[in-house]
């Protein structure tokens, strides 16, 4: 039996010659902290909109705690709670009474729940009428709106956004206690750091595409242990030690990323052999780490975000 909540094959979304998704295709798995990472116009509120039925794919398929016929994703997307970019509110009323009308909206009978859920996001005391909230509380008060029905997958398009450190920090909090208590977790993001605190899996998304999906353990397991070289020749470098040392390596500005060198090839060793073999390479600085989603994402996608034309 699958484990899958959300599985998604070739999924394409065209604007007249854009594509917003192109043969888009993910997997996760109940329990999962999934992160879609990429850059500013990959696609990622597309993929939302559409997992959400907000908005028609045109090819592909989509299937939904087990369910792919129309009704029976129309009943699967009842158990899923979503921000969507930035909320909306009534902006003349106040947080709580934000959350009451959305209860009754939802026929949720339970009372307490809209004071339940403004202490979990941290607003339990705020009397402000939403048009006075700040960014950050905006997001927050989105949060809650989206837990609202206690749902089993839970949905966010860059929730992040305006939350200053401490917020931050008590958003990782809030996703690390809710999918403890059982909720399977999708963040939609750039933020590549904080999503490296959160995330169990990720997958990188760019111009539409799907470019790899990973754990976290796969990023930082002992098979990635890398060395990080900087040089002002990192073509040359890069190209020496694939073919005179047959390493594995990547290059990302002017850092050149080891992988897979032997524990006894430490940093000295290897910089002394390049300069024995080309000294005409100079070194500026050289550490031995694992590496973080940041490097891989940037020798993944690049440093250069330019020409994105997606929707």
């Amino acid at each position: 039996m699958s484990n899958a909540i959300l599985k998604i094959d070739d999924l394409t979304k065209q604007y007249k010659d854009k594509f917003a998704l192109n043969s888009f295709s993910i997997e996760i798995n109940k329990g999962a902290r999934y992160a879609i990472i990429g850059p500013n116009g990959a696609g990622k509120t597309t993929l939302i909109r559409i997992i959400m039925g907000l908005s028609d794919p045109t090819n592909g398929s989509i299937c939904i705690f087990g369910k792919t016929d129309e009704e029976g994703l129309s009943e699967a997307r009842k158990k899923i709670g979503t921000l969507i970019e930035y909320p909306t509110f009534y902006k003349t009323m106040s947080a709580f009474e934000n959350l009451e009308i959305n209860r009754k909206l939802k026929n949720i009978n339970d009372k307490n729940r809209s004071k339940e859920l403004l202490e979990l996001v941290g607003l339990e005391n705020n009397k402000k009428k939403v048009k006075d909230f700040s960014l950050g509380m905006k997001q927050r008060l989105g949060i809650a709106k989206a837990l609202m029905s206690h749902p089993e997958f839970l949905i966010l398009d860059e929730p992040t956004n305006g939350l200053d450190p401490i917020g931050i920090i008590d958003f990782r909090n809030l996703i690390m206690k809710l999918n403890s208590e059982g909720i399977t977790i999708l963040i939609c993001s750039h933020i590549l750091k904080e999503m490296e605190e959160i995330a169990t899996n990720f997958g990188i998304i760019k111009n539409g595409k799907m470019i790899k999906q990973l754990s976290i353990d796969e990023i930082h397991n002992n098979d990635n242990i890398c060395m990080k070289i900087n040089t002002d020749s990192p073509e040359k470098l890069s190209e020496l030690i694939e073919k005179t040392f047959e390493l594995k390596s990547k290059i990302n500005g002017n850092n050149v990323y080891v992988y897979n060198s032997p524990e006894d090839l430490t940093g000295g060793k290897l910089v002394k052999k390049i300069s024995d073999i080309d000294d005409k390479i100079n070194i500026y600085e050289f550490s031995r780490n694992t590496e973080t989603l940041e490097d891989y994402f940037k020798t993944t996608i690049g440093n250069s975000l330019e020409g994105n034309q997606n929707v």
